[in-house]
């Protein structure tokens, strides 16, 4: 297919040559003259003048229409960098939340519901009826002391991310989808109630030797595992900036 930028310099060359013909006409042969005659050469412009300047329109038309597609690319180039951006800041607020409600997670599987074997006799004949009593009582061996106290401490640990995690709930429900946020919140909830559960079992069995909860921690650990899975099902696609961050392909 031709094209205008390769046609226009044609004609203009023809132009020229037109014009350098009735330049040099005094010299041309005289067995030429006969042939290209002034009235020839006259006519000859007239007819090509609206040719001319009509390829020389469209050659601007031309331009001006490969301007504005430029122009127009890079608006959209500068909207994919605005929403691409915007998914980035996105992504960073996401990944916090999903972390804490991982940290969460992970805490809860690592606090104990039951205390240890090798120190049941010591708590059993303590006068603690709570772990947090048993941190205080003198009589009870420095082993076990030091087992209150780290219990004390993961449990410390768990109720602030809690609190944490209930907040960035809050926020998520104006960031996501309904469907997901009601995983999130509903994994909040379970995790408190594994929370608590696995306190009130542990005190009960401090205070009455009994194993009372095993069916009920049982259900709550896997209701609780399932949340966590459609957490990070429901959030996945929101943080999914693999094609931002992706090397590109360039060719040679």
């Amino acid at each position: 297919m031709l094209k205008i930028s390769k046609i226009l310099p044609c004609v203009v060359l023809g132009f020229t040559t037109i014009s350098i013909i009735i330049l040099f006409y005094p010299f041309i042969p005289q067995k030429w003259i006969g042939f290209i005659t002034l009235h020839r050469v006259k006519s000859a412009l007239t007819l090509l003048s609206p040719i001319i300047f009509g390829l020389i329109t469209a050659y601007i038309a031309y331009q001006q229409h490969r301007l504005a597609k430029t122009q127009a690319n890079i608006s959209k180039d500068q909207r994919d960098i605005a929403y691409d951006k915007m998914r980035l800041e996105h992504n960073e607020r996401l990944i916090v939340i999903f972390n804490k409600m991982a940290e969460v997670y992970r805490a809860l599987y690592d606090l104990e519901c039951y205390y240890p074997n090798d120190l049941k006799n010591d708590i059993r004949y303590s006068a603690a009826r709570t772990v947090e009593e048993l941190s205080r009582i003198i009589q009870v061996s420095p082993e076990s002391k030091k087992w209150a106290l780290g219990y004390l401490k993961k449990s410390k640990k768990i109720s602030k991310l809690l609190d944490v995690c209930w907040i960035n709930q809050q926020e998520c429900k104006f960031m996501l989808d309904r469907k997901t946020y009601q995983s999130i919140f509903d994994f909040g909830n379970k995790a408190r109630a594994l929370f608590d559960t696995k306190k009130e079992c542990l005190d009960r069995e401090i205070r009455h030797n009994e194993l009372l909860y095993n069916n009920i921690l049982c259900n709550l650990n896997k209701e609780l595992d399932a949340l966590m899975d459609k957490v990070t099902e429901g959030m996945g696609p929101y943080m999914d900036i693999r094609d931002i961050i992706s090397p590109r392909k360039f060719d040679e």
